[in-house]
């Protein structure tokens, strides 16, 4: 409780900061705000020409009503550029995520040295943000498709600082692993070749420490990071990182559990969700799903400290079913090729051409989805079928199809829930037991061995693993140290 009081406070004290720093300036990483100042824009229309004839106006505040809805979220993300004040990282030679793609302390000076104008084209392909056309020998414009007006601000300048590396001559290639395997286009070979991608990690690591930003885009800003260090590099980067996890139970309290060479040692009480959920983990936030299905889902922070505005495609997939479909869902899974169980249904975002794919599952009837991990980069998703049998599912993006492979390995059908922790398998049973499972009687049927016992009248609800990167809680401790010194 203590560390949660703490955190909280550094919410509020840097929330003060950032009220008290932009008293004399428009906040343009507010999305909330429809309006610009002409003056602001008038700055930017000597550049960007595009917007010179909207300036010709006596008004100081051009509006959605004055620039439309696409041209007014297209100038506030580089005004917010603009004014985008950037702490370079600590390099540690042993951690990518300190790694910089450009070393340019002023992103603002590197993007319009090579961006000229924006397009928004009618017809893009489904799941593509932005692209660029002619590398090098390009006009300098950037087209932005509909994904990339639903993102924060922060999330749009990544984008930004992603497409215009392109005008640098770096190209992507076919992705041989993470999430996105087999498709063409979408993965860069290595941070080290410091292309579009390593600039997308650098920007999600120096935006989620950029106090101009809330707290609650400053984690959507490291999850992103995260999300593409973990599958967007065919060689896999160097990371410093160790697994915990965090445990929901029928009171809504979230419980974290330490983890010492796989075993699960202390737990620590994180916070309290308004109601009984079960959490899943994508990186520095949670995806929440209420018992009762009334309750719509969200995303929130790891640290419960701030709710997060954009909850992903499996949660905007079941805010939008009636009751009686939510009650199919028996199963998401955010890590390797993410997977929502949902009645004879398995929905993947395996096939590029749209965001969800729907399959139906015909081995037999879907118990669970678990999962395997030998380390934050190599994660499947499989499914648990009411035999008990296993079925690893692989996609491959380049035909936009799933893969199923059984294994001969089995697991007792009535586990909810099964990761794995420095080689360590673990499994959350429908009565709310939490286990690990000790194969060494049975290779092909494990046996359950409790851990962490209940307390009376409360059982565990779900369970994630959460790989904790060193880069972040370093620069959360320094926050903390910072702000314990000003008391």
């Amino acid at each position: 409780m203590i560390k949660l009081a703490l955190l909280l406070l550094i919410s509020t004290s840097l929330f003060s900061q950032m009220t008290m720093g932009q008293s004399a300036e428009k906040n343009y990483f507010n999305k909330l705000d429809n309006c610009i100042r002409t003056s602001d824009l008038k700055n930017i229309s000597g550049h960007f020409t595009q917007f010179s004839q909207l300036v010709r106006t006596t008004k100081s505040e051009l509006c959605e009503s004055d620039l439309g809805e696409d041209t007014l979220q297209i100038a506030r993300s580089v005004l917010a550029m603009q004014r985008i004040d950037v702490e370079p990282i600590e390099r540690d030679e042993a951690d990518d995520f300190t790694r910089r793609a450009i070393q340019e302390k002023d992103w603002w000076v590197y993007f319009k040295q090579r961006a000229s104008k924006f397009s928004v084209p009618k017809n893009c392909r489904p799941g593509v943000v932005a692209y660029v056309i002619g590398g090098p020998f390009s006009d300098g414009t950037i087209y932005l498709c509909r994904p990339y007006f639903e993102m924060d601000v922060p999330g749009q300048i990544e984008v930004l600082m992603h497409e215009v590396r392109h005008f640098d001559g770096h190209r992507h290639v076919t992705c041989s692993r993470g999430a996105a395997k087999g498709r063409s286009g979408a993965c860069d070979e290595t941070i080290v070749s410091k292309g579009s991608y390593a600039i997308s990690v650098q920007a999600g690591v120096e935006l989620s420490f950029n106090k101009q930003l809330t707290s609650a885009q400053r984690a959507v800003s490291e999850a992103g990071a995260i999300f593409l260090m973990v599958n967007r590099f065919n060689k896999v980067p160097k990371v410093k990182a160790q697994t915990n996890v965090l445990l929901s139970n029928s009171l809504g309290e979230i419980w974290k559990g330490e983890t010492e060479n796989g075993a699960l040692t202390d737990l620590s009480l994180v916070g309290e969700l308004d109601q009984p959920s079960r959490i899943y983990s994508n990186g520095s936030a949670l995806t929440v799903f209420p018992l009762n299905l009334e309750g719509d889902a969200y995303r929130v922070s790891n640290d419960l400290t701030g709710r997060i505005s954009a909850i992903g495609s499996f949660a905007s997939k079941y805010n939008s079913e009636s009751i009686p479909e939510r009650a199919k869902y028996k199963s998401f899974s955010y890590s390797g090729t993410g997977l929502i169980a949902k009645g004879k249904e398995i929905i993947s975002t395996c096939n590029p051409d749209s965001e969800l794919n729907a399959v139906v599952f015909t081995p037999e009837k879907i118990s669970s989805l678990i999962t395997f991990e030998t380390s934050p980069f190599n994660i499947s998703t499989s499914v648990l079928g009411e035999s008990g049998s296993i079925y690893v599912v692989d996609c491959d993006s380049s035909k936009g199809q799933i893969t199923i492979k059984k294994l001969k390995t089995k697991m007792p059908s009535f586990i909810t829930d099964s990761f794995t922790v420095d080689g360590i398998q673990y499994a959350l049973t429908d009565t709310g037991i939490l286990a690990y499972l000790d194969f060494t009687l049975s290779p092909s049927e494990p046996k359950l061995i409790p851990v962490f016992e209940k307390q009376p009248g409360v059982v565990w609800v779900s369970a994630a693993t959460v790989s904790t990167f060193d880069i972040f809680e370093r620069e959360k401790e320094l926050e903390l140290a910072n702000v314990l010194a000003g008391l």
